[in-house]
């Protein structure tokens, strides 16, 4: 579905998640494609925010030395 939306073929979906060494994006979606994903997501009833495309904060580390 998500290839479907952005008008590209599955293998380059794939390809998102390799590493950059093997060219791909590490997991991130790229953001030519983010608007797409989130019309196509609402048009679809797909909970998708544009926070989605971001990774969740690391927790901060308590006692940690400043």
């Amino acid at each position: 579905m998500v290839a479907e939306i952005c008008g590209v073929h599955v293998t380059r979906v794939y390809r998102w998640t390799y590493p950059r060494e093997k060219g791909g994006s590490e997991g991130t979606v790229p953001s030519r494609h983010q608007a797409q994903l989130l019309n196509g997501a609402r048009a679809r009833g797909i909970d998708l925010t544009p926070q989605d495309f971001f990774p969740a904060p690391l927790p901060e580390q308590s006692g940690a030395a400043a």
